[in-house]
This record gives C-alpha cells, sequence and structure tokens, in this order.
C-alpha cells in the first residue's frame, strides 16, 4: 500500500500497516461518601505511524524536508487507503545508513476541530459597534446636574451680611452661606476665598 502525505509518496516497511490510535478518555470523579463515578470524556487525539526506508538519490534531502515540515508544525494531507485526513508530524525519527537508504519512523496527530480563523470582518464589527456607542454618548451627553449653589471669591471689603443682601434680600440668612462655606467666624475670612451660596 502506498501513503501519500503532502507531496511525499512513502512504500510501508515490513509491516505494511498503518499503526492508527483514538483511545477513549474515561475520567474518574470521586465523591465522598459514594462511590466512584466514571465520566467518558471522549475521544482523545488521533494519531497515525508507520516506519519505513527512504531510499535513491533524493533519501537525504527528502529526509531534510520532513524535519522541517516537522518542525514547521506545517499542516500535511495524508492519503492512505480508507484514510483521508489533515494531519502535522509529531515525531520524525531516523536512522542514516548512507546517504541513499535512510531508515525512518514517523507519527501524526491528525488536527480535528481546529479554532477558526481570525477573520478580519469580526474586528470590523467590533470597530462599528464601539463606533455606534460612541455616537450615541456624543449625541446624548450625560449632563451633570447643576450644582445647588453658586459659588462667590472674596475680595476685600466682602461680607457674608453683603452676600446675603445680594443674592437673598436679607443679611440675617448670612449663617447659611456661612454653613454651606465651612467658615466658623465670619470675621476672619480672607481675600480670595471660596464661599458657597445656597440657591433658593
Amino acid at each position: 500500500m502506498k501513503v501519500m502525505l503532502g507531496k511525499f509518496t512513502f512504500a510501508l516497511g515490513p509491516e505494511k500497516q498503518i499503526d492508527f490510535t483514538g483511545p477513549r478518555v474515561m475520567a474518574k470523579l470521586d465523591v465522598p461518601g459514594a462511590p466512584p463515578i466514571y465520566q467518558d470524556m471522549g475521544e482523545d487525539e488521533h494519531t497515525y505511524a508507520w516506519s519505513g526506508v527512504l531510499r535513491g538519490n533524493s533519501a537525504e534531502r527528502d529526509c531534510k524536508a520532513l524535519l522541517k515540515l516537522k518542525e514547521s508544525a506545517s499542516d500535511l494531507k495524508l492519503i492512505a487507503g480508507m484514510i483521508n485526513k489533515t494531519t502535522r508530524i509529531r515525531e520524525f525519527n531516523y536512522s542514516y545508513i548512507r546517504k541513499n537508504y535512510i531508515r525512518y519512523s514517523i507519527t501524526l496527530i491528525e488536527i480535528q476541530n481546529e479554532p477558526a480563523p481570525f477573520v478580519a470582518s469580526v474586528v470590523t464589527n467590533v470597530i462599528e459597534s464601539v463606533v455606534q456607542v460612541v455616537a450615541a454618548a456624543v449625541a446624548n451627553p450625560i449632563v451633570p446636574p447643576e450644582p445647588d449653589y453658586y459659588t462667590y471669591t472674596m475680595k476685600s471689603g466682602d461680607t457674608l451680611w453683603g452676600l446675603a443682601v445680594q443674592y437673598y434680600g436679607d443679611g440675617n440668612s448670612w449663617p447659611k452661606i456661612a454653613d454651606a462655606s465651612g467658615i466658623s467666624n465670619p470675621r476672619t475670612i480672607p481675600d480670595g476665598y471660596e464661599v458657597k451660596i445656597p440657591k433658593g
């Protein structure tokens, strides 16, 4: 039987067989005070393996090329009888007998459930969503509530009594300004001090 792996064609070794593994994994769950529970986790990874000889003038070149494919983890199509799978080389071992006669053994791993390739349209959709959110925020900005007081910077000659007359029409309301501004002694307010004048 001939085996095709990417651009390579192999004649199987003396056994004339490909070894396949695809074991099922069983997980044992220990529950205190109860008998163990066995959970079928499904099939583990599938591997294909065989051995043979690379012969002829291209044996050394083919050996080097297979080593490079292993190192680069390249996807390779495996076709042999009823097997038609996408694989990668897991192991490639060889015995260099002479330049045109190299014994080898190879193990492949089947590529299953590969993640979907990264698609530019996903990024485009995310960017469009962000743009829509930003546009909505610009069109309907959140306006902070207006403070419930006026601010005034004290100058030379200003008094809380005078501010109360100016804002409330009644000098006796000066304690409201003092309380809101954290002023304990209204006679010692320095120039430049910012006072809060409650509205209403």
